[in-house]
């Protein structure tokens, strides 16, 4: 009996994790693919954007795939906590979903970062279980979620 739970779970993990890939693939569109460019685009313009100034504003705003993981918070500061790729530690994150539905607006602290594993390819940030549940308690069920993160305040 043990063994058929142990191949029953493995085939559910199997099924999420397959289910969020042909999420991802569905909206690639949000992970950086661009458009091709008109003859107008190609243009030099005269006046150029301030590199550094643009890095502050992608940096700033970020539009994704969110996940939740089912573990302990590992920061006792604030209860809704995630994981990031590239936001330091203590940074506060204002989460938003972009999907219809009852789902609320939330600020984590970023206290993980978030592996580059082929699971976490395309996710732009993993919720912990309780900031999933504080966003909508559907969230659990669906698994993944098509989020705009903001920076509030970076340590």
């Amino acid at each position: 009996m043990l063994i058929v739970k142990k191949k029953i779970r493995a085939i559910v993990c199997a099924t999420v994790i397959l289910l969020g890939f042909l999420f991802i693939a569905s909206s690639s569109d949000a992970f950086g693919k661009t458009k091709p460019k008109s003859s107008a685009q190609t243009q030099p313009s005269v006046q150029k954007a301030n590199p550094a100034a643009k890095k502050k504003e992608e940096a700033k705003t970020e539009v994704g795939v969110a996940k939740y993981y089912d573990g302990a918070p590992k920061g006792k500061k604030r209860e809704l906590t995630a994981a990031h790729k590239s936001l330091p530690k203590g940074t506060i994150v204002r989460v938003e979903s972009l999907e219809s539905g009852d789902f609320k607006t939330i600020e984590v602290e970023i206290n993980d970062c978030l592996p580059d594993t082929p699971a976490s390819r395309g996710t732009v940030i993993d919720l912990a279980k309780q900031s999933a549940i504080a966003m909508n308690p559907a969230f659990i069920r669906k698994g993944v979620l098509k989020v705009k993160l903001t920076v509030i305040e970076q340590p």
